[in-house]
């Protein structure tokens, strides 16, 4: 009986020394894991549409008609002339607008427009904006 015991001791320390070995690669295994939780909750937000309803709302309360016309189409003869935001490439508008939150793009006026919206706030109007009808699937194409 003190053999069984002392084999029963003896395997389960055995057992205990192979665990130990392979404790650095269940953790090295979790992590891809880990990673990959963490980008399922990160990157839908990340990547996540803007609200086109609001998009509009901020689009007529913070004037930018004034300056882009009332659907994003901008006045033909203005000084300067301002961009047509209809049908615009979201990605686009957004980099735009983050751009003259930097001062990146050197426009005093649009600089103070873009400064108090919020990420939310940029993507939201790139949504409106980008579903707006435009002229800019009507221009001509490069060389012609």
């Amino acid at each position: 009986m003190c053999k069984k015991i002392t084999l029963a001791a003896h395997s389960a320390s055995r057992s205990v020394g192979r665990s130990r070995a392979h404790i650095p690669v269940r953790p090295l295994a979790a992590v891809p894991l880990a990673l990959a939780a963490a980008l399922a909750f990160a990157l839908p937000a990340a990547f996540a549409d803007g609200n086109a309803d609001n998009g509009k709302q901020l689009f007529e309360s913070h004037g930018c008609a004034g300056c882009h016309g009332g659907k994003g189409v901008s006045n033909k003869g203005q000084d300067p002339q301002p961009p047509i935001l209809a049908g615009q490439y979201k990605d686009y508008i957004i980099q735009a607008l983050h751009e003259y939150q930097k001062g990146e793009r050197n426009s005093v006026v649009m600089k103070g427009m873009a400064a108090p919206l919020s990420d939310q706030d940029i993507k939201d109007l790139a949504e409106y904006l980008s579903a707006l009808p435009g002229p800019l699937g009507t221009l001509p194409k490069g060389g012609n």
